[in-house]
């Protein structure tokens, strides 16, 4: 018998609205949006009926790629604001009983970031370890360790000059992959979670949640075996250290999932009652025809019977439904556009 552990339930009703700070509300025109922006709106998103917001990509980074990277999980970008502002935006959303959630990307870093800058300045190095190095496979080490993709699809190994060896990516090379193997690690950014709990955070949106397993799974959701690690063939490392964040982190907040390219089948494995690692998952394979970086075609009809099917799945009560992001484009002008007379409408579906 299957049973849904009851974490959290109170979030299972909330309405987040997600926030991309740079682009939302520029506060001190500057013509970068800010923290101060996000706070000036907050009665706004009240007026919305919105019970959270979820912050993304307000970490210290280096890029402004498609795929954001921080630099420092516990420093605020400077672009964006200081801690004061971050603060005051915690106090006057509490005010209000509006939750405030961040997203934290787990499974890589920037190249930037201070510990793979440590990890590849020497091979002696505590550091060394906080990521996935090897030797090439041949004699002269020119020639990757393997021939194993990354998320995009391409070589997931990175040869470095300096070293003399490959480190693994997860998105390029920019994109270093954690090598939760390490306790070290998985020490630290449970320190992260806390630290910002500790900031007066409510939950967290875990950011790239990518998971496949071995075996065949149903398409009506039921599971069909005994969850562990090993039932995974992609994903071990993620699911390892959330497994860990619920077991040491005593106190009792929400994990929301951005499941990215899994399919509905896993869902159950990830929400299961015993090896339970999220709250909820975000049901993004229902948008897969308006990802940014992909060229395919959406089907309305396809979206609605694949939103129905999981309204009658035994996850319904943990799956997350999402509009737009970053990674898609509107899902409104999948419907419609300005000059359709449905236009309005399908704005307010």
């Amino acid at each position: 018998m299957f049973n849904m552990k009851e974490r959290c339930s109170d979030f299972k009703s909330t309405i987040i609205y997600s926030i991309y700070p740079k682009s939302f509300f520029d506060a001190d025109q500057d013509g970068v949006g800010d923290l101060k922006g996000i706070t000036s709106k907050l009665p706004y998103l009240l007026s919305l009926g919105v019970n959270a917001i979820a912050l993304s990509a307000i970490l210290e980074t280096d890029n402004n790629g498609a795929v954001f990277a921080p630099t420092n999980f516990c420093r605020i970008n400077p672009a964006l604001g200081e801690d004061e502002d971050f603060d005051e935006l915690i106090r006057t959303a509490h005010a209000s009983d509006l939750k405030v959630y961040l997203t934290l990307p787990l499974t890589f870093t920037s190249i930037a970031h201070d510990w793979f800058e440590k990890s590849r300045s020497s091979a002696v190095s505590p550091y060394k370890e906080y990521y996935i190095w090897k030797p090439g496979k041949d004699s002269d080490g020119k020639n990757p360790p393997d021939a194993g993709k990354n998320f995009l699809g391409h070589s997931m190994w990175t040869y470095d000059l300096g070293c003399g060896e490959w480190y693994q990516n997860t998105f390029g090379d920019a994109y270093p992959t954690l090598n939760y193997e390490n306790p070290r690690v998985r020490k630290d950014i449970i320190d992260v979670f806390r630290y910002w709990r500790e900031k007066g955070v409510d939950g967290f949106i875990i950011d790239q949640a990518t998971f496949e397993i071995k075996k065949i799974v149903l398409s009506d959701l039921k599971p069909m075996y005994k969850v562990n690690e090993e039932l995974f063939d992609y994903g071990v490392p993620l699911y390892r250290i959330l497994r860990e964040i619920l077991e040491k982190c005593e106190e009792d907040f929400p994990i929301l999932l951005n499941a990215v390219r899994v399919t509905p089948g896993v869902y159950p494995y990830l929400i299961s009652d015993d090896k339970q690692i999220c709250d909820v998952i975000s049901a993004e394979y229902l948008l897969e025809g308006t990802r940014i970086d992909e060229k395919r075609t959406f089907s309305a009809k396809i979206f609605i019977r694949e939103y129905l099917a999981l309204q009658e799945s035994i996850c319904k009560d943990s799956i997350a439904l999402f509009l737009e992001d970053s990674y898609h484009s509107r899902l409104l002008s999948e419907f419609a556009d300005s000059s359709d007379p449905y236009f309005t409408s399908a704005a307010t579906f």
